[in-house]
């Protein structure tokens, strides 16, 4: 008796092609891993690296080492200037364009740019960013020197730099300025050197899209002002974040440096006007001499450090010396601009401060390895701990999913916190950041009556799909408050901050480990306190002062008034009084004021960039009226004018720097080549030289459908083979 089983049945040539295609799809996917890790494995951070045409060998590239990267900055009032300088050059023997997508502050009002070839500078100009594009594009074909800078977000923006000659060194330089931030008694700078891999959700554009998936691309590239500014980046446009391929700049790990590169180097001037105890920085070592008009900051011995983490400046005034108010002005032409500082008196009485539903959100994903999700945990921990038992809470980690810890938040009970620290300290980072998933766990739930519920986010927020997650939170924060809490050394600060201002809550940032125990004290304890609201400066209509932020936010423990005003003819509406009051504490509101605060404008501090500011910041609420659905040709309307008038990049205007004279000769050809950001310090080197998201995941796909398609035939044609000789010879012999 015979019984014929299919393992059997498959024949040897079958089983021979099987295998064949197995393996052949595993050395391809082999294959593409390591081209992913190792394509810039001899690419500098920071250089203009070049790939060599060499059609008898493996492509190798040679870098165009950058000789100095520095940053200049200034402080003076609230408002700090830099100018950043990078001079490259090109080492090959190629005509080259560089494409550069660099990080700034978020706040960063870019003003002025230059080029410089040798002893020729090329000032830069400010227009409408397709008209500077198409400038930059006939130059670059008519093989003059041109330079062009574009804004992608609020602290990310593209330098392309087109023509630079073989053994040619060039020179860009950038001047901006911004706001000093201030929160309990200390004053801090904070300047990006590095970028953060951005996770880009969505789905990469098929013929299978829907049509509101494509008119949604339709209406965010026209929003964008692009034809296609830099399509350098590894990650493809997707059905949520329209402009992925200029947002998403290669990466690569300080330790496949062969040479120094990409060092900065950085000095600051300070001058805040006020006593000094003390001048730390966190993230970097210093040293700083006192001078007649301020003091001298600058790295320990004056060394250039790697850009693979941001530089933060922190310093404090003598006590006593606090400042309870600041108002500076800048006059430009009739109209003054004023920017306000005002510390409000500090309300403790625990009898206005109610339980509270804490949740607090971990971000887990595979950006947050190595040390920023060690500083989430202990952040977490040392959170748990300040619970009280009429609290509630639960904990909400996020990665390419949402799990929360209780299905609804629970009393802070031993038995429970005990459960939660198990959870957080076998917390791994691995995955997508699907912020939108863990916005919808946190926010759709609504407090007992008679609870606060405050909402923290632990995250990197290294996302490409900022605006859709502000306009959710605004949608769905109801009775919440949100509060951020930046992981790493260089979060995705505009994310952080514009997501605390739309959940009506405060940002804050942890640089370092160290940190950790302090940064989470000064937090809870301002969770703790109540807030004080509806917060009014109380202008007569004589003065016809524009003022900016329109509503002012919740202010809690150690946070200031923050404003900036126009006055139109200055100089008479300077004679007239105005106040700022504060009606409310916590969920109390009355028709009484319970503070107040008059201002006078003949007393402010000449300052300058204060009209620049204001300016900034007007951009900024015309902006975040786009992000609730305002209409995008009335916001081009506004905006455009006013950064044309005030010489600002925006996303509708750009700088574009252009030499006249051809350089490249007719017959030289021109290659084009991005430039890489240093990978963040403890972030994984797999995940530094090429993010998971890469655009290599369609190549991947097609090998895998086709692998699985051919073992899909050969194992149809086996299964007829067995169906015809059951067929002839029955299931027995």
């Amino acid at each position: 008796m015979l019984t014929l089983n299919a393992t059997h049945i498959l024949s040897r040539p079958a089983r021979v092609w099987t295998l064949f295609f197995l393996l052949l799809s595993t050395l391809c996917w082999a294959g593409f891993a390591r081209a992913l890790n190792d394509d810039w494995s001899d690419v500098g951070s920071g250089e203009l690296f070049f790939l060599q045409d060499n059609a008898s060998a493996s492509p190798s590239y040679l870098p165009a080492i950058t000789l100095s990267t520095s940053y200049e900055a200034n402080v003076a009032g609230l408002i700090a200037t830099t100018e950043m300088t990078q001079t490259f050059r090109n080492d090959s023997q190629q005509w080259r364009e560089a494409v550069y997508v660099f990080p700034l502050p978020e706040d960063a009002a870019v003003y002025s740019m230059d080029m410089q070839v040798g002893d020729r500078l090329i000032v830069g100009k400010i227009e409408e960013k397709q008209k500077a594009e198409k400038v930059y594009q006939q130059a670059k074909a008519d093989g003059k020197r041109a330079a062009v800078v574009h804004q992608q977000r609020p602290n990310l923006f593209t330098h392309k730099v087109a023509n630079i000659g073989p053994g040619e060194m060039i020179t860009l330089t950038l001047r901006y300025q911004q706001n000093i931030s201030y929160r309990s008694g200390a004053f801090s700078l904070a300047l990006p050197l590095t970028v953060t891999p951005r996770y880009i959700p969505g789905s990469s554009a098929t013929p299978a899209w829907s049509e509101e998936d494509k008119t949604r691309l339709r209406n965010e590239l026209r929003s964008h002002e692009r034809t296609l500014i830099n399509d350098s980046g590894w990650a493809p446009a997707t059905n949520q974040v329209a402009d992925a391929p200029e947002i998403t700049p290669p990466t690569v790990a300080k330790e496949d440096l062969l040479t120094p590169s990409h060092q900065a180097r950085i000095r600051v001037h300070l001058n805040p006007g006020l006593p000094v105890e003390s001048i730390e920085s966190v993230t970097h070592r210093i040293q700083w001499t006192q001078q007649t008009n301020g003091y001298e900051v600058s790295l320990e011995s004056n060394k250039d450090v790697p850009m693979d983490k941001d530089f933060t400046l922190t310093w404090r005034v003598r006590q006593g010396s606090e400042p309870e108010a600041a108002l500076f002005k800048e006059i430009v032409g009739d109209d003054v601009y004023a920017q306000l500082l005002l510390m409000p008196p500090q309300f403790s009485d625990e009898g206005l401060s109610l339980p509270r539903e804490l949740i607090w959100v971990v971000d887990t994903s595979g950006s947050m390895e190595g040390v920023s999700i060690q500083q989430a945990r202990d952040a977490v921990l040392q959170a748990l701990d300040t619970l009280t038992p009429r609290d509630r809470f639960n904990v909400i980690e996020f990665n390419s999913h949402a799990r929360k810890l209780f299905p609804q938040a629970v009393p802070a009970q031993e038995r429970a916190l005990q459960q939660a620290r198990r959870f957080v300290r076998g917390l791994k980072a691995d995955g997508g950041t699907e912020i939108a998933e863990a916005l919808d766990r946190a926010l759709s739930d609504a407090a007992p009556e008679g609870y606060v519920r405050q909402v923290v986010f632990l995250t990197d927020g290294s996302v490409g799909n900022e605006l859709a997650l502000f306009k959710q939170i605004d949608q769905q924060l109801g009775d919440s408050r949100l509060f951020t809490v930046g992981i790493g050394p260089s979060p995705n600060r505009f994310f952080m901050r514009k997501a605390a201002q739309f959940g009506r809550g405060a940002y804050s940032h942890i640089n370092d480990t160290a940190e950790v125990s302090d940064k989470i004290a000064e937090l809870t304890a301002a969770l703790r306190q109540p807030a004080l609201r509806d917060v009014r400066l109380d202008v007569q209509s004589a003065l016809n002062a524009e003022v900016y932020p329109v509503a002012i936010p919740d202010l809690y423990r150690g946070e200031p008034v923050q404003l900036l005003f126009k006055v139109e003819d200055g100089a008479a509406a300077s004679e007239l009084p105005a106040s700022i009051q504060g009606y409310g504490v916590g969920l109390l509101q009355d028709e009484q004021p319970l503070w107040m605060r008059s201002l006078d404008l003949q007393q402010a501090a000449p300052s300058q960039g204060v009209a620049r500011a204001w300016a900034r910041h007007k951009i900024d609420h015309w902006l975040d009226r786009k992000s609730m659905g305002e209409p995008e040709e009335n916001v081009r309307d506004v905006v455009l004018p006013l950064a044309l008038d005030f010489a600002l990049m925006s996303p509708y205007t750009s700088f574009v720097a252009v030499e006249e004279t051809p350089a490249r000769p007719r017959d030289g050809e021109l290659e084009s080549d991005a430039i890489p950001n240093l990978s963040p310090q403890g972030l994984s080197p797999n995940l530094a030289r090429m993010p998971r998201t890469a655009t290599a995941s369609p190549l991947m796909i097609h090998v895998g459908v086709f692998c699985l398609t051919v073992a899909g035939l050969l194992g149809w044609r086996d299964l007829r083979e067995l169906r015809n000789r059951k067929h002839r010879f029955g299931r027995r012999v």
